[in-house]
Protein backbone atom coordinates (compact mmCIF):
# COMPACT_ATOMS: atom_id res chain seq x y z
CA UNK A 1 0.00 0.00 0.00
CA UNK A 2 2.82 2.42 0.89
CA UNK A 3 4.50 1.70 -2.41
CA UNK A 4 1.28 2.46 -4.30
CA UNK A 5 0.86 5.80 -2.48
CA UNK A 6 4.47 6.67 -3.19
CA UNK A 7 3.99 5.92 -6.91
CA UNK A 8 0.81 8.02 -7.07
CA UNK A 9 2.46 10.97 -5.30
CA UNK A 10 5.48 10.75 -7.62
CA UNK A 11 3.24 10.70 -10.70
CA UNK A 12 1.26 13.71 -9.47
CA UNK A 13 4.46 15.67 -8.81
CA UNK A 14 5.77 14.84 -12.27
CA UNK A 15 2.49 15.90 -13.87
CA UNK A 16 2.54 19.22 -12.00
CA UNK A 17 6.14 19.90 -12.98
CA UNK A 18 5.39 19.12 -16.61
CA UNK A 19 2.33 21.37 -16.61
CA UNK A 20 4.25 24.27 -15.06
CA UNK A 21 7.18 24.04 -17.42
CA UNK A 22 5.00 23.70 -20.51
CA UNK A 23 3.18 26.99 -19.83
CA UNK A 24 6.05 28.87 -21.47
CA UNK A 25 6.07 26.53 -24.48
CA UNK A 26 3.74 28.93 -26.31
CA UNK A 27 3.49 32.72 -26.36
CA UNK A 28 -0.13 32.47 -25.20
CA UNK A 29 0.94 30.30 -22.26
CA UNK A 30 3.52 32.84 -21.17
CA UNK A 31 1.02 35.72 -21.37
CA UNK A 32 -1.55 33.68 -19.44
CA UNK A 33 1.05 32.95 -16.77
CA UNK A 34 2.08 36.63 -16.64
CA UNK A 35 -1.49 37.85 -16.15
CA UNK A 36 -2.11 35.23 -13.46
CA UNK A 37 1.00 36.46 -11.64
CA UNK A 38 -0.37 40.02 -11.81
CA UNK A 39 -3.75 38.88 -10.49
CA UNK A 40 -2.03 37.12 -7.60
CA UNK A 41 0.28 40.12 -7.02
CA UNK A 42 3.24 37.77 -7.55
CA UNK A 43 5.39 40.47 -9.07
CA UNK A 44 8.58 38.45 -8.65
CA UNK A 45 7.02 35.70 -10.77
CA UNK A 46 6.07 38.27 -13.38
CA UNK A 47 9.57 39.79 -13.38
CA UNK A 48 11.07 36.32 -13.86
CA UNK A 49 9.16 36.06 -17.18
CA UNK A 50 10.90 39.15 -18.60
CA UNK A 51 13.80 38.97 -21.04
CA UNK A 52 15.74 42.19 -20.59
CA UNK A 53 17.75 43.80 -23.38
CA UNK A 54 21.29 42.39 -23.47
CA UNK A 55 20.48 40.13 -20.50
CA UNK A 56 23.31 37.80 -21.47
CA UNK A 57 25.77 40.67 -20.92
CA UNK A 58 24.45 41.63 -17.48
CA UNK A 59 25.83 40.34 -14.21
CA UNK A 60 23.47 38.48 -11.92
CA UNK A 61 23.34 41.55 -9.68
CA UNK A 62 22.47 43.87 -12.59
CA UNK A 63 19.72 41.52 -13.73
CA UNK A 64 18.29 41.32 -10.22
CA UNK A 65 18.40 45.14 -9.99
CA UNK A 66 16.34 45.40 -13.18
CA UNK A 67 13.82 42.90 -11.81
CA UNK A 68 13.65 44.85 -8.54
CA UNK A 69 12.82 48.02 -10.52
CA UNK A 70 10.00 46.23 -12.35
CA UNK A 71 8.63 44.87 -9.08
CA UNK A 72 8.69 48.34 -7.49
CA UNK A 73 6.81 49.86 -10.42
CA UNK A 74 4.21 47.09 -10.35
CA UNK A 75 3.74 47.39 -6.59
CA UNK A 76 3.33 51.14 -6.79
CA UNK A 77 1.58 52.13 -10.00
CA UNK A 78 0.05 48.90 -11.33
CA UNK A 79 -1.49 47.85 -8.03
CA UNK A 80 -3.12 51.27 -7.55
CA UNK A 81 -4.45 51.26 -11.11
CA UNK A 82 -5.96 47.78 -10.83
CA UNK A 83 -7.35 48.33 -7.34
CA UNK A 84 -9.09 51.51 -8.51
CA UNK A 85 -11.03 49.27 -10.93
CA UNK A 86 -11.87 46.67 -8.29
CA UNK A 87 -9.24 44.16 -9.44
CA UNK A 88 -9.13 41.87 -12.45
CA UNK A 89 -12.28 39.84 -13.02
CA UNK A 90 -11.13 37.86 -16.05
CA UNK A 91 -8.94 37.92 -19.13
CA UNK A 92 -8.91 36.51 -22.64
CA UNK A 93 -5.66 35.77 -24.47
CA UNK A 94 -5.85 35.87 -28.28
CA UNK A 95 -3.81 33.60 -30.58
CA UNK A 96 -0.23 34.76 -31.08
CA UNK A 97 1.22 36.25 -34.23
CA UNK A 98 4.55 34.42 -34.45
CA UNK A 99 7.44 35.52 -36.66
CA UNK A 100 10.40 33.23 -36.03
CA UNK A 101 11.71 33.86 -32.52
CA UNK A 102 9.40 36.87 -31.98
CA UNK A 103 5.69 36.92 -31.16
CA UNK A 104 2.91 39.37 -30.40
CA UNK A 105 -0.04 38.47 -28.22
CA UNK A 106 -3.11 40.56 -27.44
CA UNK A 107 -5.04 40.02 -24.23
CA UNK A 108 -8.30 41.61 -23.18
CA UNK A 109 -8.49 42.23 -19.45
CA UNK A 110 -11.87 42.73 -17.78
CA UNK A 111 -11.88 44.48 -14.42
CA UNK A 112 -14.44 44.05 -11.66
CA UNK A 113 -15.96 47.43 -12.58
CA UNK A 114 -16.66 45.86 -16.04
CA UNK A 115 -14.13 48.12 -17.75
CA UNK A 116 -12.03 46.31 -20.34
CA UNK A 117 -8.55 47.01 -21.62
CA UNK A 118 -6.62 45.50 -24.52
CA UNK A 119 -3.01 44.83 -23.62
CA UNK A 120 -0.38 43.93 -26.22
CA UNK A 121 2.58 41.76 -25.27
CA UNK A 122 5.81 41.35 -27.24
CA UNK A 123 7.60 38.08 -26.66
CA UNK A 124 10.90 36.52 -27.62
CA UNK A 125 11.85 32.85 -27.64
CA UNK A 126 14.92 32.07 -25.52
CA UNK A 127 16.09 28.47 -25.00
CA UNK A 128 12.72 27.08 -26.16
CA UNK A 129 10.81 29.28 -23.68
CA UNK A 130 8.72 32.31 -24.60
CA UNK A 131 9.62 35.34 -22.50
CA UNK A 132 8.13 38.83 -22.24
CA UNK A 133 10.38 41.04 -24.35
CA UNK A 134 11.69 44.15 -22.61
CA UNK A 135 14.39 44.68 -25.21
CA UNK A 136 12.92 47.67 -26.99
Amino acid sequence: MRKMISIVVTCLCMALLTACSSEQATPEGTVTKAIKYLMEKDYQGYADLIQFKNADQLTKEQLEAKKTQVIAILQDKYTKQVESKGGIKSFDVQPAEIDGEQAKVKATITYNNDETKDQNFDLVKIDDKWMLDAGK
